[in-house]
């Protein structure tokens, strides 16, 4: 119960943006609102009123952030490859366009979003302190919004896992509005607008921040305070556990990517025994063989917490995070590249690397990584780094949306997307821009 009251303090720091210490006591008390299929946030009667208010910090509660947002082509997370990506409207590098706030979903941050081949769908998050099942397809080529139905949605959530599969988006897990986290979910069909249930025979254990990717036949989550994982079959609508022998340790705000053949986790926070320590191990594992093995530490990060990763086709590159709590001042500027058929870190180019952050995106447009946004102070910088010669070019502040983290950010066929997150004025926001990369 302690920890689930840290991590509702936690929310509300962040969402707020105040300086008040969020292990401070908790006085507050959840409000009401209605769970289930109920959205939370809106009007008539579609969007509950529940929330959780804590007299702490005196605000409500609100990465993906993050770290986390996840998205990106080929049916990858935020952070896959996917195959390059044809950018079809770019006809002016290195500048922003905003994007349309017409139909726009509500305000948000902590949400998930997915490029879906045509739309960047976002859906779920906290906005106002109220959690969310709405969400919108945002189509860049027209910039407009379109509405995703709350009708079957899963029930009101954040920080859950969102996937493309190539013909469905798949939302699993994450912390709803009990406070705790859930192990169930929902497809979405895009073609059709029709939610659809997913089993829960076999599945995950609820957690708080689970991570999952697509392999391109299988949903795998696994993680957050539990070493235990599964796989979804799609195609069957089913489950299959994961083998915990030799997995990484239960740790929370780690790093997950797909490698075309293996799954790579690193970083994080492995809280146990009273003690959160940031931890620079890993582990891999492979569906085929139901087998993990640790990555190598030798020459890898620091540990980091709520870091950004992407998988080039050949190396995991993580970058930035946090090495300490809530206190400003604990991010780095730093990170490393993890080439798996190595099992060999090599450190990544610290020159012209974007100044430090966390809870900022990070995806891969096909040949480069770029960084952009994020906190500590809340950032409308980045950076797009080249693997091949390994040097960084910063991207434009000019046209930038405002600075931001637990926004989404996902990689396109139009170039990169952000929207939502918490901007410098300490609200979730529902704005957003599109970014064309030189």
């Amino acid at each position: 119960m302690r920890r689930r009251q840290q991590v509702l303090l936690t929310i509300t720091y962040l969402l707020a943006g105040c300086a008040t210490d969020p292990s401070a006591p908790d006085d507050g008390t959840t409000g009401t609102g209605t769970a289930g299929n109920m959205g939370v946030g809106g009007t008539g009667g579609v969007e509950g009123t529940g929330g959780v208010m804590s007299t702490a910090t005196g605000h409500s509660t609100s990465t993906s952030g993050g770290g986390a947002a996840t998205g990106g082509a080929g049916g990858q997370g935020e952070g896959g490859s996917g195959g390059e990506v044809p950018i079809k409207a770019c006809t002016n590098p290195d500048t922003w366009t905003p994007t349309s706030l017409v139909d726009a979903p509500s305000e948000r941050a902590w949400h998930e979003a997915v490029w879906t081949g045509t739309h960047m769908m976002v859906w779920g998050g906290l906005g106002d302190g109220l959690y969310l099942n709405s969400g919108g397809l945002y189509d860049p080529a027209s910039d407009t919004w379109e509405a995703t139905p709350t009708a079957g949605a899963p029930t009101a959530r954040f920080d859950d896992v969102m996937v493309w599969t190539g013909s469905e988006v798949l939302i699993w897990g994450g912390r709803d509005i009990s406070g705790g986290g859930t192990a169930s979910g929902a497809r979405f069909n895009p073609s059709t607008k029709t939610w659809s249930p997913m089993s829960t025979v076999n599945a995950p254990p609820p957690t708080y921040e689970p991570e999952g990717v697509w392999t391109g036949t299988e949903l795998v989550v696994w993680g957050d305070d539990t070493t235990a994982g599964a796989r979804y079959d799609p195609a069957t609508d089913t489950w299959t556990p994961m083998n915990e022998s030799s997995a990484p340790s239960p740790r929370d705000g780690y790093v997950m990517r797909w490698t075309d053949s293996e799954l790579v986790v690193w970083g994080g926070r492995a809280c146990a025994d009273g003690a959160c320590p940031y931890v620079s191990s890993g582990g891999r594992y492979n569906p085929s063989t139901n087998v993990w093995t640790s990555t190598s530490s030798a020459g890898a990060p620091e540990g980091t917490y709520w870091a950004s990763g992407v998988w080039t086709g050949t190396e995991l590159i993580v970058f930035g995070g946090r090495t300490c709590g809530l206190a400003t001042g604990c991010e780095v500027a730093t990170g490393g590249r993890y080439n798996p058929a190595t099992d060999a870190w090599s450190p990544l180019e610290p020159n012209g690397a974007p100044s430090a952050r966390h809870n900022h995106s990070g995806v891969w447009t096909g040949d480069r990584m770029l960084i952009w946004g994020g906190g500590g102070d809340l950032l409308d910088t980045g950076g797009l780094f080249d693997p091949e010669t390994s040097t960084w070019v910063p991207t434009t502040t000019e046209g930038a949306p405002p600075g931001r983290r637990l926004h989404s950010g996902v990689w396109t066929d139009y170039g990169f997307v952000t929207w939502g997150g918490v901007t410098s004025e300490g609200d979730a926001s529902n704005d957003g821009g599109v970014y064309c990369p030189p």
